[in-house]
């Protein structure tokens, strides 16, 4: 299952939700009327892509989306705080439309989203109390404005960088060098005729605006 979110609650916590809901529901509750009626994992799973996102203004807290043996489902919940009873009760109605469920397959309390069935409580005590009931957004603290003093110590550090980058090179080509003139003075005294290194090109003055 790929999770595509675009929320600031945390892609793991969201993701161990989701998971959890999937595994208890993939085992079945005996003698519950929130289980699934055929037991095992969802077969769309490994190519499942669910995306959560902010609900809109206006709108409800908690809604979802997912097509009926699809592999795509969409949930939207509120901003700050989620509530962690609600979230796994929705995502159970919308995991059961991925099983092929339609409404009147199934129990009232999975078609209304109930948050306080046997299923749920199931899933909550799966997860234990790493999320105290709820999850929480993460804070993201803006990366202060860099100053005028910052950048110019950035910039330098970005000059010796490559001034020492170069002068590497220049100590590599000269000892490259040195080789291979000893190897040609080799050569020529064995008679071989070497020609004379060419000169360097001479540097090429720009020529300024009258």
């Amino acid at each position: 299952m790929r999770l595509a979110n675009a929320t600031a609650y945390r892609t793991l916590d969201l993701r161990a939700v989701l998971c959890a809901v999937h595994t208890i529901g993939a085992a079945g509750l005996t003698g519950s009327p929130n289980a699934r009626p055929q037991s095992g994992r969802l077969r769309t799973w490994p190519d499942l892509v669910v995306a959560v996102r902010y609900a809109r203004k206006g709108n409800r807290k908690y809604t979802g989306h997912a097509y009926l043996s699809g592999y795509h489902a969409t949930l939207s919940v509120p901003r700050g705080s989620c509530n962690l009873r609600v979230l796994v009760a929705l995502w159970q109605h919308e995991l059961w439309h991925l099983y092929g469920l339609r409404h009147d397959a199934m129990a009232d309390s999975v078609g209304w989203c109930r948050a306080n069935t046997l299923f749920v409580e199931r899933v909550v005590t799966k997860l234990g109390d790493q999320f105290g009931g709820a999850l929480h957004e993460t804070v993201r603290v803006p990366a202060p404005k860099p100053t005028a003093a910052d950048k110019r110590v950035e910039k330098v550090a970005r000059l010796v960088a490559r001034r020492d980058a170069w002068l590497a090179k220049q100590r590599r080509a000269a000892n490259a060098l040195a080789k291979i003139e000893r190897s040609l003075r080799r050569y020529e005294k064995l008679g071989a005729e070497v020609a004379p290194a060419k000169a360097a090109r001479p540097k090429r003055r720009r020529r300024r605006n009258k």
